[in-house]
Parts: structure tokens; sequence; C-alpha cells
């Protein structure tokens, strides 16, 4: 019973452990959305030649938004800006046939926009000297990150689903082991009174005797050591 009672308690305090910790982590990214903290903002200077280029990755959700910007030194000097995943990143890298999508067409030298990713996916954001008279500049480009409410979902109402499954679990545990011990008791209690039913019990007539628990009160053989309801051990 001792064992029992002491393993009850510490579930129960593993749970109302994991719900304060997880009550603070909501209460806080609430916090962070509301007001509008983003993840990740950087800015980068380079100079930039005929043909090369810069570029910004992460991991992003759909519901991630990608604000950039870029401004030029050389008025002259178009910079085209383009998305691409992981994948078609590395067959741009190695001057294969790649898929992208076209964020700024190279005809201006300052520009700036949203990207939102359509997938799950290591994005990133290339910006390409690609000026026709192969004239060089000095970039200075911004991306701000705005994560998703996505997450949201998966850092607190998940851990709220899963906090509230444990504890229904201990719950029903706890009520299943009070049930079964009441019924031992009223099936005690029901074995004292009628008294041995034939004559293939040889235990004596002490065995049937009535006595009672001095903690609680409740009914005992008189072959009993521990009380059935309180585990009080008799003298």
């Amino acid at each position: 019973m001792t064992r029992k009672k002491g393993f009850v308690l510490f579930l129960t305090f593993i749970v109302f452990l994991n719900a304060s910790i997880l009550f603070h982590n909501s209460i806080k990214r609430i916090f962070i959305v509301q007001e509008k903290k983003f993840q990740i903002q950087l800015s980068y200077e380079s100079s930039l030649a005929y043909g090369e280029y810069v570029y910004f990755y992460t991991n992003a959700g759909e519901d991630d938004k990608f604000r950039w910007e870029f401004s030029g030194t050389n008025n002259y000097v178009g910079i085209t800006v383009f998305a691409l995943t992981d994948t078609e990143f590395s067959k741009f890298q190695n001057l294969q046939t790649f898929y992208c999508y076209s964020l700024s067409n190279g005809s201006y030298y300052i520009a700036s926009g949203t990207f939102i990713p359509p997938s799950y996916d290591t994005w990133y954001i290339v910006f390409l000297n690609t000026d026709s008279d192969m004239q060089i500049t000095y970039l200075t480009y911004n991306v701000v990150v705005d994560r998703g409410d996505d997450s949201l979902f998966e850092e607190i109402f998940i851990p709220i689903i899963s906090t509230i499954i444990i504890g229904g679990i201990i719950a029903g545990a706890v009520v299943y082991s009070k049930k079964q011990k009441k019924k031992r008791e009223v099936e005690i209690v029901s074995e004292i009174k009628s008294g041995p039913k034939s004559s293939e019990s040889r235990l004596s007539k002490m065995e049937y005797d009535l006595k009672y628990c001095s903690q609680c009160g409740t009914p005992q053989k008189m072959n009993a050591i521990y009380c059935v309801k309180c585990g009080n051990k008799f003298d």
C-alpha cells in the first residue's frame, strides 16, 4: 500500500512539474509573439563583382515569412534575388539547371519584398550580381524571418494535451486502486460474517472471529497481520 501511494505521489509530482514548466514556457512564447520579436534578423554588407552572389539560409515552415531587402552603392548594377531549397541551391552552385522562386529580376539596385516558404525545408535567399556591363557594387542586404504561429501548437498545445493524458491515466489508476481496495474490504467482511461454508476449510473457528483495527476501525480476521484499509500492523 505504501509503495503504491509513493508511486502515485511521484507521478503526480512529475505531472505538476511538467505543467508548471509548460505554463512558464507558454506565457513566455505568447509574449514573444505578441511583442513581435523576430527570431532571426540579420544585416550584411558585401562587395559583389559580376557573377558573384551572397546568400542567407535557415530552416523554415509554411507559416514563416522572409522579409528581405538590399541596397547597392552602384545604381547601374541590378541585383537578382531568388529563393530556393537546399537541393536546388546545390544544383545552382554546381552550375546545373535548378528551380527557384524569383523575388527580384535584376532591374533594381534597391529593392525589398516578402517571401513565404511553401514547404517545410531549408530555404536559401540568394542575392546575385547579374549586371550586363559586369560592374562591381557594394551591397547591403537584410533578412528578417518571422516565425509562424504553427510553432505555438507544437510548443504549447501538444505538451498540454500530453500532460492532460498523463494526468488522466494517473487519476484512472488511483480510482481503480480505490475500487479494488473497497471490493476487497467488502469480500473480507462478507467472508467474516458468513463463516466457513463447508468441511473443506480446516481453519479453526478463531480465523472467522471478528477484530477491529485500532487506527481506522475496519473489521478484520483474527489472523490478519495488517489492516486491509490503512495498513496498520496488529500487535
